[in-house]
């Protein structure tokens, strides 16, 4: 999720990055099922890395901008009985490292390859969701030899700035704030509309500063990916859906925003198909946080793209 980016992926990432949300001080356990640890991918700068276990192929999962691997904690059991899950929380957010710098498409894809060089990972699939599809789009067309395979979660999506984005951004700059998330999931889904696991809320800590938001804006060189890839693609019902607290504001202004991301969508969806060896997958009636909101439509597309890869590396 970048600036100049389709509407709904903008909306959201701004929204998530330009509040800092305080950690709870009420005792809380995370329960999710995996193993943590810290992994070192350049000076003074380590990533948190979530193991859920399985057997299988390694799956690499990469959160959006403003979540941490903790959003996938619900939903990465559901395949770590057929492969070998994990998750991955850039620099700059929760429990990894904040440093000053490192925040290019490149830097973040090297930090990606350096993490699954460490763990002596083998034929991955990287599974990207929002903003993370364009560092997996650099890794996997420039370095090849450890990656078997991409699945992007609505985030095979142009950065560059398109004929749509500059009146995105008058509307989206002329709408008041959104209220601070709350940390209780059932008031975050009435005031969202969409759910998120309780253990993202309480451990997300977004950054606010403009540098921890992924720089430039490189057309994605898709046509030198030499790896199958999957692209599920989310689309908005309606205008509401846009921004749930300002149904009852602007409604026109979410009318508006509703079409041209309706426009943005269809330009991402012919370029990405352009590809020799690409899958796409439209759920309408989808939020941009697809994994969550069609959990069961998306883990049937993974599992049958993972399936025809075969599930254990190759020898």
């Amino acid at each position: 999720m970048s600036h100049g980016l389709r509407a709904g992926s903008c909306v959201c990432g701004v929204l998530l990055t330009a509040v800092a949300c305080e950690q709870t001080q009420t005792p809380w356990q995370d329960i999710s099922d995996h193993h943590v640890q810290l992994v070192s991918v350049d000076d003074n700068v380590q990533l948190e890395v979530l193991d859920w276990g399985g057997d299988g192929r390694p799956v690499v999962l990469l959160a959006g901008l403003g979540n941490t691997a903790h959003v996938y904690d619900e939903f990465a059991p559901e395949l770590a009985g057929d492969y070998h899950v994990y998750g991955i929380t850039r620099r700059g957010f929760g429990a990894s490292s904040w440093p000053d710098s490192g925040y290019t498409v490149e830097r973040l894809a090297e930090d990606v390859r350096k993490v699954t060089e460490a763990l002596d990972l083998a034929e991955v699939v990287l599974v990207g969701h929002s903003v993370a599809g364009r560092a997996m789009t650099h890794l996997a067309s420039r370095s090849v030899e450890r990656v078997a395979g991409l699945i992007y979660l609505d985030a095979a999506n142009d950065p560059r700035l398109s004929t749509f984005a500059p009146r995105l951004q008058e509307i989206f700059d002329g709408l008041p704030q959104p209220p601070a998330p709350p940390s209780d999931p059932e008031e975050f889904q009435k005031l969202y509309g969409y759910p998120m696991p309780e253990v993202e809320l309480r451990n997300r800590r977004a950054h606010a500063q403009a540098w921890a938001i992924p720089t430039g804006t490189t057309a994605p060189d898709y046509a030198s990916i030499q790896v199958p890839t999957l692209a599920i693609y989310a689309s908005f019902g309606s205008p509401a859906d846009v921004s749930p607290w300002l149904k009852d504001e602007a409604p026109d202004l979410l009318e508006e925003m509703f079409e041209l991301r309706k426009a943005h969508l269809e330009q991402d969806i012919e370029e990405f198909r352009r590809t020799s060896r690409s899958k796409v997958v439209l759920l309408e009636g989808a939020d941009h946080y697809v994994f969550l909101t069609h959990e069961r439509d998306v883990l049937r597309e993974m599992r049958a793209f993972l399936d025809d890869l075969g599930a254990e590396p190759s020898p």
